[in-house]
């Protein structure tokens, strides 16, 4: 007993928050009383991440920004209702596991407005379509 080598204890690294997401989330669809967003994995850091924070802000152009709520998820996707037509807003995305939470990650702007489709018919008949766009121009995923 007690002889031979022994092998030193393998440093293990250390398990910390999961680190915030590299990219925006993003609107998978979207209908006048919801959008879906989506979002890519985070770095777990270690540890899994067992639960994500959804943080809606609203832009109001004479208060500023506010903070409107903040919804959890287990997955990578979540539903957002009850949008006002014509309102700015802006989603951002935290992860949490063992250790706690981690940073936000970037936010993304969305103007929530209904726009109107014609159908060429000579009754001029129409349908009211919603969407969330980019505020920064480009069109939604």
């Amino acid at each position: 007993l007690g002889y031979g080598n022994y092998s030193k204890p393998a440093l293990t690294q250390g398990v910390t928050v999961p680190g915030p997401p590299r990219q925006a989330p993003v609107v998978s669809y979207h209908t006048t009383a919801h959008i879906e967003l989506d979002w890519a994995p985070l770095p777990d850091n270690g540890a899994p991440v067992m639960m994500h924070h959804v943080q809606t802000l609203i832009r109001d152009e004479l208060k500023g920004q506010k903070v409107l709520e903040e919804q959890e998820s287990v997955g990578r996707h979540l539903v957002m209702e009850c949008l006002t037509l014509g309102l700015v807003y802006s989603f951002r995305v935290k992860g949490c596991n063992s250790e706690g939470c981690g940073e936000w990650g970037p936010s993304v702007e969305y103007l929530h407005q209904r726009t109107q489709v014609h159908f060429g018919t000579d009754k001029g008949q129409h349908q009211d379509h919603s969407y969330a766009m980019f505020c920064k121009g480009r069109a939604p995923p």
